[in-house]
């Protein structure tokens, strides 16, 4: 059996309740079939996947746009957040060059 890529996903509601949903193929061709998605928009995308996953596991009941217009704080690949944090763009890993005299 091959294996089925999922992406977690971390949420947080407006009422303090979190978990996270795991995303995968069946939730990233919903959004591409979403009248919503008139091209590609980062958060929504990631907030729509956390909404998908969650709703088919039962996690959360409410429609798309209660969630997105009022109870999802926060939705974030936990991956993709620390790997932005580490990729050396911050003060620390910037190269100041030469000293000019």
């Amino acid at each position: 059996m091959s294996k089925i890529n999922t992406t977690s996903l971390e949420v947080t509601l407006e009422d303090g309740t979190a978990f996270t949903a795991v995303a995968d193929q069946r939730d990233m061709a919903a959004w591409e079939a979403h009248p919503d998605n008139d091209g590609m928009r980062q958060l929504t995308v990631v907030r729509f996947l956390a909404w998908s996953a969650a709703r088919r596991a039962g996690q959360y009941k409410g429609p798309w746009k209660a969630f997105n217009e009022q109870d999802c704080v926060q939705a974030i690949d936990p991956e993709v957040s620390e790997s932005d944090e580490s990729d050396g763009e911050g003060e620390e890993g910037l190269d100041p060059g030469r000293r000019t005299v």
